[in-house]
């Protein structure tokens, strides 16, 4: 049986005392860090509130008394913590440098005094095309295909998707609206294993721009595919 909790919303996150669930909230209802009251059975203890009016990825600490979640107020994506019981978040940890560089995915530890986090570095820039293959080949070992989430999200002018591409293929990456239907292709070429950042606008292949709602992008390689949401505003 479902229960519905919110018309609209993203990454749910379970408190650990199960008296709250934690999620993103989309522009249509303000976005940031929302949050709603549940009793035993999971059922809505009233509306929702909304924590934060930026920010997205709510993880919880351990006492269920603090949300940490990732936000850019300066440009750069942080982590950040907010009491449950209050307005005001407290910057946890990240470093200057753009979207690029930022620090993406936290998470508690079980004891709750430690908090893991991915944090991105470019690329180093060589002039060497041959070195700088080989530099990437050998720093992809360590991981496998991804997908990441597009940053900023929602956005209205322009928002960046980052991949990670763990051997040498062929890569496509489409974006398509919600009837699956294709409306622009941003990748279409060979990849050297890496990190890589592309750059969408909002608009079709025509250089129209797009109406304001959810569009799916969808990496696509000879052995891997994954699928994600993004919000446009208009």
């Amino acid at each position: 049986m479902e229960t519905l909790l919110t018309v609209y919303g993203d990454r749910p996150a379970w408190s650990p005392n199960g008296q709250y669930i934690a999620f993103d909230g989309w522009w249509w209802i303000g976005g940031g860090v929302w949050i709603v009251k549940v009793d035993t059975l999971g059922y809505p203890q009233g509306w929702p509130v909304q924590l934060t009016t930026s920010g997205y990825g709510p993880t919880w600490k351990n006492n269920s008394k603090e949300i940490v979640f990732i936000d850019w107020p300066n440009g750069d994506p942080d982590l950040y913590f907010i009491p449950v019981t209050s307005g005001v978040s407290t910057r946890v940890c990240g470093r200057t440098g753009g979207f690029d560089t930022g620090d993406f995915d936290p998470a508690y530890s079980n004891n709750g005094q430690f908090i893991a986090y991915s944090s991105f570095m470019d690329a180093p820039v060589t002039s060497s095309k041959e070195a700088e293959s080989k530099t990437l080949e050998k720093h992809a070992a360590s991981f496998s295909f991804d997908l990441e989430q597009n940053y900023p999200n929602p956005f209205r002018d322009e928002t960046k998707i980052r991949f990670r591409i763990a051997e040498p293929t062929h890569v496509l990456l489409n974006i398509y609206n919600l009837a699956g239907q294709p409306v622009r292709n941003l990748v279409n070429a060979d990849y050297t294993p890496g990190y890589y950042t592309i750059q969408w606008n909002g608009k079709d292949k025509n250089g129209t721009a797009l109406l304001g709602g959810i569009y799916i992008y969808q990496l696509q390689t000879k052995n891997f595919g994954q699928s994600k949401r993004m919000y446009l505003l208009r």
